[in-house]
């Protein structure tokens, strides 16, 4: 049995952020009141991802974060891929599915209105060399 906890990026994150006061910051999830709810909140009071059970295989032996499913979103009438230059900090639009950026999260796709958006047809990637 793997001790090592594969967990999403946003627990990773909040246990990098806390991890020098642990015990104080875990104590703070418990009682929730701390901090205002956020994403890891919401994970902590799932009692199916076992969270202080995992929070702490996360302090003794280490962890992996989670691979998210990445989403590739193009119009329907088009065919042209929706994609975010991170450089730029501005939405473009690619004839090609293997340019940069166009490869985003379903969060990504639902914050900007496109993962239910008839418009456009969405379709997981199914491995890192895009499809």
């Amino acid at each position: 049995m793997d001790k090592k906890p594969v967990v999403p990026q946003y627990v990773a994150d909040w246990y990098e952020e806390h991890k020098d006061n642990f015990e104080y910051s875990v104590q703070c999830l418990c009682v929730q009141g701390c901090k205002p709810v956020r994403q890891i909140d919401i994970w902590f009071d799932n009692d199916d991802n076992k969270p202080i059970v995992t929070l702490v295989k996360m302090k003794l032996f280490g962890y992996e974060v989670e691979k998210e499913k990445l989403y590739l979103a193009s119009f329907r009438d088009t065919n042209q891929y929706l994609g975010w230059n991170e450089k730029l900090g501005e939405w473009f639009m690619s004839c090609s599915p293997f340019t940069s950026g166009v490869e985003q999260t379903q969060e990504t796709w639902e914050g900007v209105g496109i993962w239910n958006n008839p418009a456009f047809e969405i379709k997981e990637v199914e491995d890192e060399t895009k499809i």
